[in-house]
């Protein structure tokens, strides 16, 4: 049960030797906001955004980000609903960004 309830993260996530601080669930409830904060040995650069779970699931809108060693990730929710917040991470600045992992999200205002 416990391996169930951890956040969806693929093997490129230990592969940068990234390492989640929180949330340590696959599913969070929220206000308006919720923090995910990553520690970042290798110094990858980090970026996030927001999906909707709900009907066509596209991009809602950017996270925050603060890098580091300890990377922390901001997002802010407009409305109640189910969200997906998306982290991604490259060696570069610019350019591709793999897919590493996700938070599930449900805000209520």
């Amino acid at each position: 049960g416990e391996f169930m309830r951890q956040p969806m993260i693929t093997p490129g996530f230990h592969a940068k030797q990234l390492s989640l601080i929180e949330p340590l669930r696959s599913q969070v409830t929220v206000r308006d906001r919720v923090r995910v904060r990553l520690a970042n040995p290798s110094g990858y650069t980090v970026i996030a955004s927001v999906f909707s779970s709900e009907g066509s699931g596209g991009r809602v809108s950017r996270c925050q980000v603060q890098d580091g060693r300890v990377v922390t990730v901001g997002c802010r929710f407009q409305r109640s609903g189910s969200y997906r917040v998306k982290i991604f991470a490259a060696r570069q600045r610019y350019g591709s960004f793999p897919y590493v992992g996700q938070v599930l999200v449900n805000s209520s205002q």
